[in-house]
């Protein structure tokens, strides 16, 4: 935080996303895969019902469409690219330090917490609907030629998915990094 701007703390205190445990962001689908039509929010006095039910209905007020979900993705990457694919960059087999982010002209691969430590908190949505007062960690255009963007995992799950209008898109990325090693929480921009 020593190294943001007055500014860029305003922007990080006033994100929602930042602060709120994993448990009081909204689901991205529902059990069966679908939307869901019903959010139950359980818990004693002082768990942050309130807060997680007001912040909702202000994302829903502001037009935010943004998702989040958390999981623990299997062997803790998730690739950004086009619906057919793309080219996986290599990953060095030492990534003790660094960003942890890797990048072709068709694919991102961004590391997230080992599935055996917990998830990882992640949120995908248009530039419009993510605005961040810090710089992204990771700003790239990467070829999508069929007009279709996925945040994927390296096993089956489709994470995140959306239209977009042009073949090369842009995509920023932010990382938090609060384990000495893997980041706990990724956010996705696109457009």
């Amino acid at each position: 935080m020593e190294t943001l701007s007055d500014a860029e703390v305003v922007g990080y205190i006033d994100l929602w996303e930042t602060w709120a445990r994993p448990d009081q962001l909204p689901p991205a689908r529902a059990a069966d895969g679908g939307e869901w039509l019903q959010w139950v929010i359980m818990g004693g006095r002082g768990a942050g019902k309130t807060r997680t039910g007001a912040e909702w209905v202000r994302g829903v007020a502001l037009g935010v469409s943004a998702q989040t979900v958390t999981f623990a993705p299997p062997n803790s990457v998730v690739f950004i690219s086009d619906v057919n694919g793309g080219q996986v960059p290599e990953i060095p087999s030492d990534i003790s330090t660094g960003l942890r982010i890797w990048a072709t002209p068709s694919c991102i691969t961004v590391l997230c917490y080992p599935e055996v430590d917990g998830p990882t908190n992640i949120t995908f949505g248009s530039g419009d609907d993510i605005s961040r007062a810090a710089p992204p960690d990771f700003d790239q255009l990467i070829a999508t030629p069929s007009g279709h963007l996925i945040v994927d995992s390296s096993g089956p799950m489709k994470v995140f998915s959306a239209r977009v209008p042009s073949l090369r898109t842009r995509v920023r990325v932010w990382v938090w990094v609060n384990h000495p090693k893997w980041p706990d929480k990724v956010v996705i921009a696109y457009g």
